[in-house]
């Protein structure tokens, strides 16, 4: 006969036993090791295999002899088996908790042409006074337009960046900064570029204007050029290539197991008596403190504890990231993209994960002035996560060699905390004929700050959280100037730079925090023109106030004498993603230079576009003797933004599009007067409007992304079909969805048996009479009614499965039906 087999509680099915005359239990050996041999190790499987057996079966005695305790309850007729521990195959928990990076099944296709144009139009009105304009006597507006563009063919993007400035000058020289450039109105071209992405190998292939690529020491300089690298991080945002901690437990009772990581309850489980290796376990930043507490059924419990560290610079055995760029050297002047003809530059670089707890880094960058190379390795150890890294590099101002050490323990305790304590260590040395491709670029683009020549920087910090919510921070940084060494730049500054801070910060209540920072530094930006001149070192004091009155509001205000600067900012925003507000006002006052900025904004984005104006100031003198508005540096910007959009012969209006994908959401035909609402009630997207369609502007690339979509004053039974967007976008990528559909139509009637019985509890198909698609699933309840969604005006017929034999039904759905359409009563077709 046939016996349940059970292991601890657990159903493995059933067996067939044999019972004799003498009451002697024999077990089907074939059944029994499909049942349970594949919770066996490969050991005690091989013991089970060899055990002897009449007639296929087994005396459930004798698997006392392969270590199995196995047993017979004749009163409930049931088998039950005990196994050992170290007689078990070696288990398996996934603890993985990364998101889902697949889409969804019903992830819809992107369109295969598509692109969009961002439009901003604004006017810059310079005030009468010092500053206001190029010739600084008087007060003038004018236009300003930026217009960027991506289009789409197949999975090859072109993208371009143009700009038009009038002659108001539309950026302040930062602080601390020299600006060497005159502004001149015209068109400037920012950028053009082609991308091709092959997603399945993580590779993007680019020309035109690169992204800046880089690794360790090298410098990421402007390229115009070709490329081709291995991002995972931006093709596979979801998929980590950094390792991953993993480790076992044993476990020699029935348990409950709970997995802890840095104090979190991560899973719980319930498992047999064996050996388990856990895995895929995603690491944070700094230390992981794995706890795995195992509760037997005795109420017993044992702890196992492992700690392990994770970092970005880490990657999995086998994994990699590398880039390839070649061209010549790019730089920004006055906002337009200039270009070193005469020149050339190349960068490459390679990431290989050695091991899960080793990944070396090697680079290779050139230009016609320099040429450097690298060598270095990360690596995780018991005390915290350690990158080292050697340079060398050949070129006209001379040959050296650099070192770079860091060393990160984060997220520790056992100092002045029980965890959350950080240490960072970071030492880098530069021979005085060191130097790196692109330093020749450092003035051109006319923003010139000091460069401190160097030839050791050492830097240390360290955090921990103290009782009563205090957080406790120490650093200390020391920079040796290198009065040896030839730069590029034309102010560069030949002395050591130092500091020592002690900050200490708390939250002062639900709502709002403080900080306290005490130091000695001689690091402050505020400095002479005369870049020879050396500075000082001081004593500091800094203090900085949080304050968040409500979700919508916050406030930042502090002071510092390094900079002798006090500033304050105010923030508030509102309102929905199709339309929000924000408005924002900062003011900061400088003591040294006897200045003070006050600048602030307000804008709106609406579901069409987006509108914001902004007032720049910059007031000379200072708090003691009042300011004077006739020296004062005051401009108002407006500026007015959409983008037009296209997918699939499509066409819509809406916000720039500053994501990586966008789609257009437009009506069927039975539609039209129906508003489309992409987005739930309380945070709606985008609508559809006298305009058009609805324009979504900043779906992600390389993500799963999925929006409702409704429609307003939808008819009675109307079936729209999918209501969610669903996509994995490439990158600028475009989209196109119908909302709604010709198979609109929902039917409902009775089906009955020639008798005029009705058919009851029957499942079957409905499609369109001569095709069999588009098949709608059908079924009857008790009294023989049906129901059926996402027909459409015309000939349906019924193939319902019933209990004697296929019965055929036909019924007509009349011209212009939308919603609900009432079938009445079928009866079957005749059998032909």
């Amino acid at each position: 006969m046939s016996v349940p087999l059970n292991d601890n509680g657990r159903s493995l099915g059933e067996v067939t036993v044999r019972i004799d005359v003498h009451d002697a239990v024999a077990v089907n050996h074939e059944a029994f090791l499909q049942a349970a041999g594949s919770g066996f190790s490969a050991e005690t499987r091989g013991r089970v295999e060899r055990l002897p057996r009449t007639d296929g079966f087994t005396p459930v005695a004798a698997f006392a002899g392969a270590g199995i305790d196995l047993t017979f309850d004749a009163a409930i007729q049931e088998l039950t088996i005990r196994v050992a521990a170290d007689d078990r195959a070696v288990g398996d928990i996934d603890l993985g908790q990364r998101p889902n990076a697949a889409a969804a099944s019903a992830a819809q296709a992107p369109a295969a042409v598509s692109g969009y144009l961002n439009i901003v139009a604004g006017v810059d009105y310079a005030w009468d006074g010092l500053g206001s304009d190029t010739t600084g006597n008087s007060s003038r507006a004018d236009g300003h337009l930026e217009l960027e563009s991506a289009i789409r063919a197949w999975d090859t993007v072109v993208e371009n960046r143009v700009l038009y400035d009038g002659d108001v000058a539309t950026n302040f020289c930062p602080t601390g900064a020299v600006c060497d450039y005159d502004h001149a109105a015209g068109v400037k071209r920012q950028m053009t570029r082609v991308v091709h992405d092959l997603p399945a190998d993580n590779i993007r292939l680019s020309a035109g204007d690169i992204d800046t690529l880089g690794a360790g020491l090298q410098r990421r300089s402007e390229i115009s050029g070709v490329s081709i690298e291995k991002a995972p991080r931006k093709l596979s945002p979801l998929s980590s290539s950094a390792p991953l901690a993993s480790g076992s437990l044993r476990v020699e009772r029935p348990s409950d197991v709970e997995i802890r990581v840095n104090g979190a309850l991560l899973q719980t489980l319930h498992l047999r008596p064996g050996v388990y290796n856990w895995r895929d376990l995603a690491l944070a930043t700094g230390a992981n403190d794995v706890e795995i507490t195992i509760i037997d059924d005795l109420g017993v419990r044992t702890t196992q504890r492992a700690r392990t560290f994770g970092d970005d610079r880490l990657l999995a055995q086998g994994s990699n990231d590398w880039g390839v760029v070649a061209g010549v050297p790019a730089y920004f002047l006055d906002d337009e993209r200039r270009y070193d003809m005469g020149g050339y530059a190349a960068t490459g670089f390679l990431r290989y994960g050695l091991s899960d707890d080793v990944t070396a880094l090697t680079h290779l960058q050139a230009d016609e002035y320099v040429a450097m190379a690298g060598l270095g390795f990360s690596t995780r150890t018991p005390w915290g996560i350690l990158s080292v890294e050697t340079a060398g590099s050949a070129g006209q101002l001379g040959t050296g060699v650099a070192a770079d050490i860091n060393w990160d323990l984060v997220n520790f305790g056992g100092w002045l905390a029980t965890s959350g304590e950080s240490l960072r260590v970071h030492t880098e040395y530069r021979s005085a004929g060191f130097h790196t491709p692109g330093e020749h670029l450092v003035d051109l683009d006319g923003i010139i700050f000091p460069e401190y020549s160097y030839w050791l920087r050492l830097d240390a910090a360290y955090s921990a959280p103290l009782d009563d919510g205090l957080t406790l921070s120490l650093s200390a940084r020391y920079q040796f100037a290198d009065p040896d060494r030839i730069s590029y730049s034309r102010y560069a500054v030949d002395e050591d730079r130092y500091g020592a801070d002690v900050t200490v910060s708390r939250s002062l209540s639900a709502t709002s925090s403080g900080s306290l920072t005490l130091g000695y530094s001689n690091e402050s930006y505020i400095r002479s023109r005369d870049f020879d001149q050396e500075t000082d070192g001081e004593f500091r004091f800094a203090l900085r106030y949080y304050w968040r009155p409500d979700e919508q509001t916050s406030v930042a205000a502090g002071y510092d004498t390094l900079n002798r600067q006090s500033d304050l900012s105010v923030n508030r925003q509102g309102g929905e993603p199709n339309a929000s507000w924000q408005a924002t006002v900062n003011v900061q006052q400088d003591t040294f230079d006897e200045r003070m900025a006050a600048n602030g904004s307000v804008s709106y984005q609406g579901n069409r576009g987006e509108i914001g104006v902004t007032q720049l100031s910059g007031l000379s003198s200072g708090f003691e003797r009042g300011f004077d508005a006739d020296l004062a540096d005051q401009r108002t910007q407006v500026r007015v933004g959409t983008s037009i959009a296209f997918a699939d012969g499509h066409v819509a209006i809406g916000r720039p599009i500053r994501g990586g994908a966008f789609a257009i959401a437009y009506p069927h035909d039975t539609l039209v007067s129906s508003e489309i609402t992409l987005g739930a009630d309380d945070n709606v997207v985008s609508r559809s409007d006298v305009l058009g369609p609805a324009l979504i502007t900043d779906i992600p690339a390389y993500v799963p992304y999925s929006i409702p979509v409704s429609a307003s004053d939808l008819p009675i039974g109307y079936s729209m079909g999918s209501s969610t967007l669903d996509t994995l976008a490439p990158y600028k990528a475009g989209y196109s969805f119908q909302v709604g559909s010709a198979n609109s139509v929902s039917a409902f009637g009775t089906l009955t048996r020639e008798s005029g019985d009705p058919i009851a509890l029957q499942t079957g198909v409905a499609h369109p009479d001569g095709k069999s698609a588009p098949a709608v699933p059908v079924f009857t309840n008790a009294a023989g009614r049906f129901g059926a969604e996402g027909l459409s005006p015309g000939r349906w017929i019924i193939d319902l499965d019933d209990a004697d034999a296929t019965t055929r039904y036909a019924f007509e759905v009349p011209d212009k039906t939308q919603g609900l359409f009432k079938a009445g009563t079928l009866v079957p077709m005749p059998v032909q």
